[in-house]
Parts: C-alpha cells; structure tokens; sequence
C-alpha cells in the first residue's frame, strides 16, 4: 500500500518494546500526526486491536493494551504461580500491603505475574481465631497486590486468582475449609467470586461481622493498627 502522504511504501510497525512501553514506526511524521489525531480518542480494545494487527506484533506476547492514565502499556496476562521465599514474600508485604503488617505463621503461599512483574501474593497461615483452628480450618491471612506501581487495568483479578489458588491447595490438603477477613469498609467482591460466604459463629451480633479491638495490653503493647470492624468469609469443604 502506498502512503497517502509521502507517496513511498506505508510502513506502520512495532519499532521498540521496552517492558510495558513501546514506539510505533510509520513512513513519514504526516502519518503519525494522522494516527495520532484518531488515537486521541481510543480506549483499551481500540488500542488492542491496533497493536495486535502490526506485522511485528507476534513477536511479544502480549495480551492487550492498557490504555489509562494519559498512557498505553503492554499487558502480558496474568500467570498464577509458586512465590517467592517466605523471606521474600515478608518483605514484599511489608512494602505493599495497604494497611497490615506481615503475619507470623505460614504455611503456604501463591503468586501472581504480570508477564516478568510480581503483583500479588496470597498468605496462607493458621487462623488467628484459635476456635477455627481446632475446627480445622487455614487462613488467608494476606492478599495483596502491588500498590501504585502498575496501572489498575493490569492487576484486575489478581485477589480473586489467590483466593481461588488457596481454595483449590486447602482442598488437596484435605483441610476442613478456608477462612479470610476483609475490612467492613470493603466491599468483598474478591472472597464473593473465589467462592466464599459470610460465616456466623455464636458470639457474633451480626452474620459474619468480628467487631475490632486492639491487640495490646499492658504488658505487651501492640498498637499502631487501625481498630475497624472486619467481616468474615469461609469455604468450607464438607
């Protein structure tokens, strides 16, 4: 196909990918300031089926374009996998999770990848209640995703794949089920897609809900965390 503008051969290819980010090549800058113009207007399949028809587009595998945040980035997919060691996995808690600290107890964990980048990893653990202990249970003690570092679009999921990750281990372990708490300010739908349902136990004023409290007393202080009511889910496996 000839170039409408410079009259020589149309060229529109992937030029450079670097990570998440790659240039475009066209013939002539008349072109690009054409493609431009109608780009200004794309969201994220417009952009997806733009890169996908580029005669070099099979050589990164990607799996879509993120398009948000005044830019576009390669999605590659997200890849449920064993993470790191439990050292590293501390750590990288430590760093991303909104607002708890990493728990003590361990069992096993899962991880989440966005093509070469670490999103989010799932804790496993004893519960902190010691009566679902002796029922049997495990819980996710930690789900959490990468914050601020990789745009929304990219680490949709990510929670609901480590919840359904630590269902489908609990189950070859043949442990009785699987508990977790989110914040009463959240919404659940994460725990709600894996699978989960509120959980009554006697001393609850309401379904499922576990008023907060601080962990601390006098002779052991631990303040620092947030005192706000939490909710409670569980798969049981009976």
């Amino acid at each position: 196909m000839i170039c409408r503008f410079c009259a020589e051969d149309e060229l529109i290819d992937l030029f450079e990918v670097w990570g998440r980010d790659f240039l475009i090549e066209y013939c002539c800058e008349e072109l690009q300031n054409a493609w431009r113009f109608e780009q200004d207007h794309w969201d994220r399949k417009d952009w997806t089926a733009f890169v996908q028809s580029l005669p070099s587009s099979d050589v990164v595998p990607f799996q879509r374009v993120s398009a948000g945040e005044g830019r576009v980035r390669l999605h590659f997919g997200l890849r449920l996998s064993d993470p790191p060691k439990q050292k590293v996995c501390r750590e990288w808690i430590k760093k991303h999770h909104r607002h708890n600290a990493p728990p003590a107890g361990w069992k096993w964990a899962h991880a989440v990848w966005n093509g070469d980048d670490l999103v989010g990893i799932g804790w496993v653990g004893r519960p902190v209640s010691r009566v679902l202990q002796e029922q049997g249970y495990v819980e996710v003690n930690r789900c959490c995703v990468t914050t601020g570092l990789i745009p929304h679009d990219l680490v949709r999921n990510v929670c609901s794949m480590l919840y359904g990750a630590a269902v489908r281990e609990a189950k070859r372990r043949n442990v009785a089920g699987v508990v977790t708490y989110t914040r009463a300010d959240e919404t659940g739908c994460s725990v709600r897609a894996a699978g989960f349902t509120l959980m009554e136990m006697p001393a609850d004023k309401k379904p499922g809900i576990v008023k907060g409290k601080r962990w601390g007393h006098s002779g052991r202080p631990r303040d620092g965390h947030e005192i706000i009511d939490k909710v409670r889910w569980a798969r049981r496996f009976d």
